[in-house]
């Protein structure tokens, strides 16, 4: 008995599909170069500006944010256009945004300005401070902004602290540790760099000193 080979059929192909110049966007996350990708375009471009000139740039480009606050639609054509980063590009395509805007430094200027409200500069710009108190996080960023120095900038320009938040702040410090002495030994003694000296203050003669002498800081305490 003979055993009859089958043959195999050839594959056919499937035409390949017409491209035109109306394919896929790789520079705006895969938005398809239609008239209504670019209609999508413009239209996540109007409403985030909108809402960045009335809630601020971390809510406007936080997904989060914006499912609690109602805004579920914008979040649709963030990911239609390719995401958050693709939005900003756009953002910054359409001078919507500043060429150098960083949503992270922003986020972080943020937190950490809300930090300076809660505890004061002093606490909140202090490195030992924030990983004792479970912000270590806060540490991470600041070397990548550069270090307090480079925070404390970024907060005078935002209005947060002053320029000169530290030396007002020793001087706070210095006054009240002053007067919690003269309280305890009365004015007299404490503006007297001798008395000082012989009782074992030599510390606070100095900072007397660093404020500009006895006559600068009895003017300072109204005496």
């Amino acid at each position: 008995m003979q055993t009859q080979t089958k043959t195999a059929r050839p594959l056919q192909q499937r035409p390949a599909k017409a491209w035109d110049e109306k394919t896929v966007d790789l520079a705006a996350g895969g938005l398809l170069k239609t008239d209504r990708g670019q209609q999508t375009r413009q239209k996540l471009i109007e409403q985030l500006s909108a809402l960045i000139a009335q809630h601020g740039e971390q809510n406007a480009l936080n997904t989060g944010w914006l499912r609690k606050n109602n805004y579920s639609g914008i979040v649709g054509l963030i990911w239609e256009c390719g995401g958050i980063a693709a939005a900003v590009e756009l953002l910054k395509t359409k001078k919507e945004l500043p060429e150098n805007f960083d949503r992270y430094k922003e986020k972080f200027v943020q937190e950490l300005a809300m930090l300076v409200k809660a505890r004061g500069p002093a606490m909140a710009l202090n490195t030992n401070w924030l990983r004792e108190n479970g912000h270590s996080g806060l540490v991470r960023q600041l070397e990548k902004y550069g270090g307090i120095r480079g925070a404390e900038k970024l907060l005078v320009e935002q209005n947060v602290v002053r320029k000169n938040w530290r030396k007002t702040a020793r001087k706070k410090a210095f006054l009240d540790e002053l007067g919690k002495l003269a309280e305890k030994h009365g004015w007299d003694n404490a503006l007297n760099t001798n008395w000082l000296r012989k009782n074992g203050y030599s510390r606070m003669v100095e900072k007397i000193r660093e404020h500009g002498g006895v006559s600068e800081v009895e003017k300072m305490v109204g005496k």
